[in-house]
């Protein structure tokens, strides 16, 4: 596989430019993966593959960062991060990628205000490694406990927290401009085997702006706060 990987790569970076990258994410959530039946070796083997990869990578792409995605959740909470799974993971990659859309179990929103413990926490346990936000995501709908508003004020918490991490924390990608139609987001709901509406409102109600191209509060609250620090 890692000769697979190895070529792969070598075609992708004949048709795109590599240093026009941020970076290359090897593997997304993958707290999620679930290796109790079929793969019980995963993670030790998913490590020394990273590692190859990353060498090769320094010495055929030099500069292009190399990484791994986890959930904020799963890297700073339960028994994965306990054992010091993703601490040990992240040792041999260059930047380490996160998914960060604090909800709950049930698809309702936590408080607006927890990314100031959220960024703490993070960049406490990984204090040594560069942190690439991959995706940022907080839904406005109210079967989600939210609305416009409150989705608005997340913004501005996000910012206000990240400001105190930002040398490690020097890439965010909010995750969705748009609203997605019901339509899509039933659709986008599919792979994940759930349909219970609050799941459905989540994904439908991610963006900064309407699904007809209407500027939400939080969207306003985000060209407001980057504007603040002169972007």
């Amino acid at each position: 596989m890692i000769s697979r990987f190895k070529a792969l790569i070598d075609f992708v970076f004949t048709k795109i430019d590599y240093n026009k990258l941020t970076s290359l994410q090897v593997g997304n959530e993958i707290d999620g993966y679930d290796t109790s039946n079929e793969h019980p070796d995963f993670r030790s083997d998913y490590g020394a593959f990273l590692s190859e990869i990353n060498n090769y990578a320094g010495t055929q792409y030099p500069g292009l960062k190399i990484g791994f995605t986890a959930t904020h959740k799963g890297l700073t909470h339960g028994p994965l991060s306990d054992a010091g799974v993703f601490t040990a993971l992240a040792d041999v990659v260059d930047v380490l990628g996160v998914t960060y859309y604090p909800i709950k179990n049930t698809f309702e929103i936590e408080n607006p205000q927890v990314p100031a413990n959220d960024l703490a926490t993070l960049t406490l346990i990984f204090k040594n490694k560069l942190i690439y936000l991959q995706e940022v995501g907080y839904p406005s709908s109210s079967p989600c406990s939210s609305s416009e508003q409150i989705q608005a004020q997340f913004v501005c918490q996000f910012f206000q927290a990240w400001d105190a991490h930002a040398s490690q924390i020097p890439l965010v990608n909010w995750v969705r401009l748009h609203d997605v139609s019901l339509e899509d987001a039933k659709q986008l709901a599919g792979p994940y085997g759930l349909t219970a509406n609050k799941f459905i409102e989540f994904l439908r109600t991610l963006g900064l702006r309407t699904y007809d191209g209407q500027n939400k509060a939080a969207f306003i609250m985000l060209k407001e706060q980057a504007k603040e620090r002169g972007w």
